[in-house]
């Protein structure tokens, strides 16, 4: 699945009424790693995704 697809299910589930009991902020911040990581590779850098308690989220570098 590609981060496009990601992001608009992600953005779905925030207004879902279905999931109203969810930790939202966990999604919208989760979201935001996804969309920063998009607009970096976008404008050449490679990215990595961390998360998990790593210390950060997101590791960048550019492309030769």
């Amino acid at each position: 699945m590609s981060i496009t697809n990601t992001i608009s299910l992600l953005r779905k589930i925030i207004f879902d009424t279905n999931c109203d009991r969810m930790n939202k902020s966990t999604i919208k911040g989760f979201l935001g790693e996804l969309i920063v990581k998009e607009r970096l590779e976008e404008v050449g850098f490679e990215v990595k995704h961390q998360g998990n308690q790593s210390g950060y989220d997101l590791s960048f570098w550019m492309d030769d």
